[in-house]
């Protein structure tokens, strides 16, 4: 549970040992792609002689928050500069979303000269595009929570199912979903309010402390829940990916409830099943989702999301013909083939412009210094 930063730079250096020692012999590729751990490119550029493209998700330094200790703020300095000096020695970096690269030019400091790219990641259309058969379907379906399995049941294709799917972290705020629903009252009555049904849905794993508190907070919420509302939440952990398009199938709607998220790979899988999204007004959702026409952007507060969900909730019209738009959207921007696109023209142009500088040179020796050092003391 420790030294996490050190072992994955470790991983990643035996990978570019080998990577290196294959391109002295003639073979390997002709570009290297690095898309998380920068500290192995200059590595990789110097004794590999290949250019290395590295495509940004986020920072590493800003995904460790718990720097409260002086011992842990020393044990990060050399691991953060060391990550900022190698992402400067690619030869093209690319970025996830506009976000990111205002994130990534406030982190690095001293990047301000480095071009950014921005690529959007897409999306594995395919599972979308393949009908499930009706034995499928039931499967997945029978395989949902029992409160959910009977709402179903009850209310067949009238069922009008709020769809959240997120990892059970508290930095996700799924808290906002179940707050949200307990506002629809306000704008629904129990005529309306009876088919609706709130399925949080995440990866979840019983060995992180913090999943399983925040899961039992989530849990305790919807318990707290007063009428009309009780028992209209459910929750799945650790869904399939066919259980995940099953669920895109049957929504009315998505709730994205993450603040200031990277990219966000969710709302645009439930804009090409056909799903308006409900998100917040932050991160990459502002460049995913077309405000009032593909979804709605929206303050990160319950009764700000409640709004367009109940309205979506009254005019299933509305949220179908959304959901058509989000679809053409997706598919125009976020397919394989237009990431594809993107990648390839970086690529040449990285290929076209690679070089090797004296300051490459010494920074590769260092990393591969540090690499040996640490592997005497190992051994």
């Amino acid at each position: 549970g420790r030294f996490h930063v050190v072992c994955a730079i470790l991983r990643m250096l035996v990978v570019a040992t080998v990577a290196a020692t294959q391109c002295f012999s003639g073979a390997g590729p002709d570009v290297f792609v690095v898309d998380q751990v920068a500290h192995v490119v200059p590595f990789l550029r110097l004794f590999a002689r290949r250019p290395v493209v590295f495509y940004c998700h986020f920072p590493d330094k800003l995904l460790c928050v718990d720097r409260t200790s002086r011992l842990k703020r020393f044990y990060r300095a050399p691991m953060d500069w060391w990550e900022e000096v190698s992402t400067g020695a690619s030869d093209a970096v690319i970025v996830n979303s506009e976000f990111t690269a205002e994130i990534f030019r406030s982190a690095f400091t001293s990047l301000s000269r480095v071009a950014l790219r921005v690529l959007y990641p897409c999306i594995d259309m395919a599972q979308f595009d393949e009908p499930l058969t009706a034995a499928v379907r039931e499967k997945a379906q029978n395989d949902f929570p029992p409160g959910l399995v009977a709402h179903l049941k009850r209310w067949g294709e009238d069922a009008v199912l709020l769809v959240s799917i997120n990892r059970f972290e508290r930095k996700k705020n799924l808290l906002l979903a179940i707050e949200a629903l307990a506002r629809l009252p306000d704008h629904l009555d129990a005529a309306m309010l009876a088919p609706v049904h709130l399925i949080l849905a995440g990866g979840y794993d019983p060995r992180l402390p913090e999943n399983v508190e925040y899961f039992a907070e989530l849990e305790k919420a919807a318990h707290n829940l007063p009428e009309p509302l009780s028992g209209k939440v459910s929750f799945l952990r650790s869904f399939t990916d066919t259980q995940r398009v099953e669920l895109l199938r049957l929504a009315r709607c998505v709730v994205y409830t993450p603040d200031r998220e990277h990219f966000g790979i969710v709302p645009v899988e439930a804009m090409y099943a056909g799903c308006p999204v409900v998100a917040v007004a932050s991160g990459g959702p502002l460049e995913s989702i077309d405000d009032a026409k593909t979804g709605f952007l929206v303050d990160q507060t319950p009764d700000a999301f409640a709004a367009p969900l109940a309205a979506l909730i009254q005019d299933p019209r509305r949220a179908k013909a959304m959901g058509a738009d989000g679809r053409t959207s997706a598919a125009r921007r976020f397919s394989l083939e237009t990431f594809g696109k993107g990648l390839d023209e970086i690529i040449r142009e990285a290929i076209a412009t690679a070089g090797v500088s004296r300051y490459l040179f010494v920074l590769a020796l260092a990393t591969g210094s540090i690499f040996a050092i640490v592997l005497a003391l190992l051994w």
